[in-house]
């Protein structure tokens, strides 16, 4: 059963490249590797045909024994536009394919690029593993994923995901959604790796840097939701399929994850910050109206503090956002 992994990059080829040998190193087969390019120029894509071509090294990592040595180049790569992947066949052979967008409209545009063409064109029983590109996987991890995924009727599922700089810490292992007030939270976020067997966690949904699906589950929920631009697509994608399908993570599927490095900061940027905000409504005037009032509070309380940290522009920029948002419409 083939297994097509979609990595996102958004200005930062480096820890792409990083994230493409590891991912390279996969003892799964069949296996496809397409990166689509949301950045603004095409610096980028330039780099990542240049690494293909073996003329660009990864300079660090601290996962040495995943990442290096390299793969032997050069790989077999083909470098496109959106455009032309949709129109391309899907029967060419490739170490891995670089498509870049036309432009940036977010991560579940970016995602789509390529979950349009595989509803069009695969089979059922094809598997979707969406990896950001700031993270590192053990050459074992693909093959538990899809293992792990058959044998259950699941939907959308994750990985334990571990803080790349402190590999025994748990990032997260899912997320939680407090229906009161719109807030997400991170199931056993900070608990070290040797605590997780103690008992499964609860979860609303996986991580959207580390999901898993099969196209049979993609052709019943759909692509993901563009109108969000950036956080709440994978809780709104498993909500879609909530009557039908349950979702989890796998104790023992790790993915080595940084974090924030994939939207272009480790610091969350206006943007992030924005959307973080904004999305907490979409979200509840499409799934959980009941508590509209009361996520409209915890929102306006999330800028109110903003200002308690003298953070004056960005509060009234927020404040300004979260005003111009209509309340019956998504």
């Amino acid at each position: 059963m083939k297994v097509t992994v979609l990595i996102v990059n958004y200005n930062n080829w480096q820890d792409t490249i990083e994230c493409l040998e590891s991912v390279l190193k996969s003892k799964y087969s069949p296996i496809d590797i397409v990166v689509v390019d949301n950045s603004p120029s095409f610096d980028s894509i330039k780099n990542l045909e240049s690494w293909a071509e073996g003329n660009v090294k990864v300079e660090r990592t601290n996962f040495s024994s995943l990442v290096f040595p390299e793969n032997n180049k050069p790989l077999k790569y083909l470098s496109i536009s959106d455009t032309e992947y949709w129109q391309k066949s899907q029967n060419d052979d490739y170490d891995v394919i670089f498509v870049k967008a036309g432009k940036n409209e977010g991560f579940a545009a970016a995602n789509n690029v390529v979950l349009k063409t595989k509803l069009d064109r695969s089979g059922q029983e094809e598997l979707l593993f969406l990896l950001n590109n700031d993270t590192v996987i053990p050459p074992d991890l693909i093959t538990k994923l899809a293992s792990k995924y058959v044998e259950h009727d699941y939907g959308v599922v994750g990985c334990v995901l571990l803080e790349y700089s402190k590999p025994d810490i748990v990032q997260s292992v899912g997320g939680l959604y407090n229906k009161y007030f719109g807030i997400t939270t991170q199931a056993l976020e900070g608990i070290k790796i040797n605590e997780l067997g103690l008992e499964k966690a609860h979860i609303d949904y996986p991580v959207g840097a580390a999901m898993f699906l099969s196209i049979k589950v993609l052709k019943q929920i759909g692509l993901l939701e563009e109108k969000y631009f950036l956080y709440y697509e994978e809780l709104d994608w498993v909500q879609r399929g909530k009557v039908t399908y349950s979702t989890t993570y796998f104790e023992d599927c790790f993915v080595y994850h940084k974090g924030g490095v994939s939207i272009g900061s480790n610091h969350k940027s206006f943007i992030a910050d924005k959307y973080s905000l904004i999305n907490r409504i979409n979200f509840a005037k499409k799934y959980n109206r009941t508590y509209l009032t009361t996520t409209y509070l915890g929102v306006f309380f999330s800028i109110f503090k903003r200002f308690l940290f003298l953070k004056f522009k960005r509060g009234a920029s927020l404040f300004y956002e979260v005003l111009k948002i209509n309340p019956n419409k998504f």
